[in-house]
């Protein structure tokens, strides 16, 4: 509201066709006004135009466009989407995971999944949390494959992650990497902090003991899963 208390007026309401022809403006700040108001139509243009945005040749259009699918009705926000998700790496694309995350866009999952393996660590963290509240327990089937495919890196980011408490745990993938003589001192250190962490136990870097540990508590783990708050300042 402004001094006297009045409402902020309402951004104006133009024409499709008009802001679609100031997405072919040369002035990339032409091109983010106009965005903000199509990504509010429900028109099939406006959402043509949204794809069309998704490979904008500047990298702050197509910022500005992941930044406000997240409240687009516009059925075509979730191809959009998915468009920025191809980025891989970068601003862009860390926005992108960060509109993911809204139960809307839940079928990219296994777009996320893929993008695990080929983010940067940023991103590797912001798709984990993401991925978290798209497919909530489900999440620890995909941790326990991660951990076992990833390159040592990606593996090292969703280990922080567990260590840390934050993500549900794939305990059978965590003392796999507890076993495997291959797993690097550092991965080894943060699995058997999630480990302890999680299970009550503390077998150290044993990983004969957590076998053991693990071929007795299995059968009956479901029962005394973890409840897991992620919360948006973690994203």
């Amino acid at each position: 509201r402004d001094l006297q208390g009045r409402p902020p007026a309402a951004a104006p309401d133009y024409p499709v066709p008009f802001l679609i022809r100031a997405m072919d403006e040369d002035d990339p700040e032409a091109r983010m006004c106009a965005l903000v108001a199509l990504c509010r139509s429900t028109a099939a243009e406006a959402g043509a135009a949204l794809i069309r945005a998704s490979r904008d040749p500047n990298e702050r259009v197509r910022f500005h466009l992941a930044a406000n699918l997240g409240t687009s009705p516009n059925p075509a926000a979730l191809a959009a989407c998915e468009n920025l998700l191809k980025e891989r790496r970068g601003p862009v694309a860390a926005t992108a995971i960060r509109t993911a995350a809204d139960g809307r866009f839940a079928s990219l999952a296994p777009e996320l999944e893929r993008l695990a393996y080929e983010t940067d660590p940023v991103g590797c963290r912001l798709v984990f949390s993401t991925l978290l509240r798209l497919e909530g327990m489900a999440f620890a089937t995909f941790a326990r494959d991660y951990l076992r495919s990833a390159s040592p890196e990606c593996k090292r980011q969703l280990l922080r992650r567990l260590a840390e408490g934050a993500l549900p745990p794939p305990m059978g993938g965590l003392v796999e990497l507890m076993v495997n003589p291959d797993t690097g001192p550092e991965n080894r250190a943060l699995a058997a902090t999630a480990l302890t962490a999680f299970s009550g136990q503390d077998h150290g870097y044993d990983g004969n003991a957590w076998a053991s540990w693990w071929a007795a508590a299995a059968p009956d783990w479901h029962i005394r899963r973890c409840l897991v708050v992620v919360h948006v300042a973690d994203l």
